[in-house]
């Protein structure tokens, strides 16, 4: 394995993982859940008053963390415990492995939760029934997208866009998390129950606060003063979760 193959091996093997659409199927079910409940009504509503509901009121904000991590958040481990990472190592060398691992992982959270987000987005487009206009979108008005004034701009596709950004960096975020989990404790079941647990502590501690996990995901909190401060904090906490996995794989490697 040349040094340069060893992220196009791990996405062959991210596409070959049960875990990847298992992750992606059921957190679209949770999202969606809501619209159930008001899609025989839908021509009554905008995409945006539509996309309100999955996003406010769904069961998946509270799993939304384990999501990110099960696609391939436990690689680390699987690739310790079995002893395939000397085979590994050997050829593309421990901090080639540690970077491309810390890399891998984040783009596979990033992945679901961004493919979660434009699901549903897309599905409440298709399924509209009138235009957005200042009026639909008025329940939006003191929120970070009406500070930056750009709801209603392209028809709302680059709100559309930056949901989705927003989204593959909350994923991102919480791949990293449980990949630092897996290189503290290398147990599967740890890496996967550890980052949910954090997340509910988080929730309960941070209470009505900007940084509280549960907002990073939507983007949309009337707390989050704006794009900005959701990107700069979210790139933080994604580069110390990296940084911390990266060099706790270079030590348990190294040792």
């Amino acid at each position: 394995m040349r040094r340069t193959h060893l992220l196009k091996s791990d996405f062959i093997r991210l596409t070959h993982r049960w875990q990847f659409y298992a992750a992606f199927l059921a957190g679209l079910v949770l999202i969606l859940h809501p619209l159930t409940d008001y899609w025989p009504y839908r021509a009554g509503y905008s995409a945006m008053q539509l996309l309100s509901g999955p996003l406010a009121a769904s069961d998946f904000t509270p799993f939304a963390a384990i999501f990110c991590v099960l696609p391939f958040g436990e690689s680390f481990c699987e690739d310790l415990n079995s002893g395939y990472i000397s085979s590994i190592t050997q050829r593309t060398g421990v901090k080639q492995y540690a970077w491309k691992r810390c890399l891998s992982t984040a783009i596979s959270g990033g992945m679901v939760a961004a493919a979660i987000m434009l699901a549903t987005i897309l599905i409440c487009v298709a399924g509209t029934g009138q235009p957005d206009t200042e009026e639909t979108v008025s329940f939006m008005s003191n929120g970070p997208w009406a500070r930056m004034g750009i709801i209603l701009v392209a028809n709302g596709a680059v709100l559309y866009a930056l949901r989705a950004f927003t989204a593959f960096l909350f994923g991102m975020l919480w791949a990293l998390v449980g990949l630092l989990v897996s290189v503290i404790i290398p147990n599967r079941y740890v890496t996967l129950v550890a980052p949910f647990a954090l997340y509910q502590i988080l929730w309960l501690l941070l209470g009505e606060t900007a940084i509280n996990p549960v907002y990073m995901f939507r983007g949309d909190s009337n707390l989050i003063p704006s794009f900005w401060f959701l990107l700069v904090y979210q790139l933080c906490c994604i580069l110390l979760c990296g940084g911390l996995s990266y060099a706790g794989m270079k030590r348990r490697l190294t040792l």
